[in-house]
């Protein structure tokens, strides 16, 4: 099962997290499909949260699972617009 979630990266105490397709049973740090978009918790807030939205919406349409972190923020940001 294909799964969008998110890929901790940066160094310890500042976190940056890439949002990726990913198969369900690879690990947090492993290989990933396809990148989708960044998150930057600590970013300037027009650079935070950069997500594609449209290969999202594809990735849902065959069958990829959201996580529930991942769907929070890409709520924020539609809300946002």
């Amino acid at each position: 099962m294909l799964r969008i979630r998110m890929q901790r990266l940066g160094r310890r105490n500042r976190p940056y997290y890439r949002i990726v397709l990913t198969d369900a049973r690879v690990k947090r740090q492993g290989e990933y499909k396809e990148n989708l978009g960044h998150y930057d918790p600590r970013g300037e807030d027009d650079k935070k949260l950069v997500v594609n939205v449209d290969r999202v919406k594809h990735w849902v349409g065959h069958g990829a699972q959201v996580s529930e972190s991942v769907a929070s923020l890409i709520k924020k940001q539609l809300a946002a617009k």
